[in-house]
Order: C-alpha cells, then structure tokens, then sequence
C-alpha cells in the first residue's frame, strides 16, 4: 500500500468524520466506500483499516460511536469536491463552532480577531516572515506530538481487540481509559494550541504574501 493511497484514504474518512459521529466502524466503512464511488476512485479494505487507526477515535466503551480526532478537524475543508453543497454549508458551521469555543469566532477579542495582520513596511513584512517561521516550528512540534499521543491510543485499541478472553480485554480496556483520564487535559491543551496556531498562521501568511505583491508590483 503505498503513501499516497493511505493519504487519499486520510483524506477521505477526515471529511466524512467531520460531519458527525459514525455508530460502527462498519458503517464508516460503507460510507467511505460509497464516496469513493461517487469519485470515480478505487476503494481498498487495507487503505481504510490503516487510516481508520489513525483517524477515528471511540472514546467511552465499545458500544461508542466512532469520532473524528478533534486536532484533525483542522484538516477538513468545507471545499472538498466530495461534499454537496449541504455538506460544506454544515463543515462551515461546525468549524465556526470550533473557532468561536477556541475563541478565534466573529465575536472574539484582539488575539482572535478575523482581521488580518496589517503589514505596512518593509521592517514589519520581516518581522511577520519570522514570527510564521517561529510559530510554525511550534505549529509542528504540536503536530508531532499530538501524533505520538494518537498512536499510544491506537495501540491500546490494538490491546483490546486482540485480547483473549473476558479478562484480558477488560484489563485492555481499563488501560485505555486510564490513558485517557491521565492524558485528556494535555490533548485537549495541545489540540488548542494546535489549532489556535493553524489559524494564525494563515492569517499572517495571508498578510505577508498579500505585502510581498503589492510591493512587488511597485517596484517593478
């Protein structure tokens, strides 16, 4: 399986999880498939399976619906080509829902405001290209170590799907839930930060980028 097919399935099962929960991992699969119909693109069991660890999470017992990593949210696009025009309308409003609780909404104060950085000299376009090269090291460390969080996770699944026998997989699945009590403070922490990050830096890429072609334009 290479990279790109497991990369194309990430993409597909972030976007269908971002809309909303999925009740059985059986069910997300079947939604995953009907998708890649829709796109005309090749559907394989290993792709999913590999991606669907990384993904998805279900979090208060084995009857739980299957959720989206929240820090993977950041990652779906009311733009992708898959969705109906319904669906990037909801991804539109559940993302504005994320924003406005991380307080980065319409409504929130100066360090969340939708405006852009203002960059107006030569001295602060400089500034604003090291503050993103400062802040995007931090935006992947984050990255990095939200994964190794997510593959502790996936690995205790792993524990409670192959234990054998009543006990065992009820000891695999207390470690999960003490991993997760232990670790739910921090993820939660980082998955703000992660996302608070994600969104400024747009925003001052936006503002650097947008002072570079103006500029360029009148010198040239």
């Amino acid at each position: 399986m290479s990279a790109s097919t497991s990369d194309t399935m990430s993409e597909f099962l972030i976007h269908i999880l971002a809309l909303g929960p999925q009740q059985t991992q059986d069910g997300l699969e079947e939604a995953v498939r009907k998708v890649h119909e829709q796109a005309s693109r090749q559907f394989t069991l290993a792709a999913f399976r590999s991606a669907f660890a990384q993904v998805a999470e279900q979090l208060g017992g084995t009857t739980a619906p299957f959720r989206l990593r929240p820090h993977l949210l950041m990652f779906a696009s009311p733009d992708w080509p898959q969705y109906s025009r319904e669906q990037s309308s909801a991804l539109r409003a559940i993302k504005a829902g994320a924003e406005g609780r991380l307080g980065l909404g319409p409504t929130s104060g100066a360090s969340g405001s939708t405006e852009l950085p203002r960059i107006r000299s030569l001295d602060e376009y400089k500034a604003g290209k090291r503050k993103f090269e400062e802040d995007y090291v931090r935006y992947k460390e984050l990255d990095v170590e939200l994964a190794d969080h997510t593959a502790r996770f996936v690995e205790l699944e792993r524990r409670i799907q192959s234990a054998s026998g009543a006990k065992a997989r009820e000891d695999a699945e207390a470690a999960l839930l003490h991993a997760f009590r232990a670790h739910k403070d921090t993820i939660e922490a980082k998955a703000m930060e992660c996302r608070t990050l994600h969104v400024q830096l747009k925003r001052l890429k936006t503002a650097v980028n947008s002072f570079a072609e103006e500029h360029n334009r009148h010198v040239s």
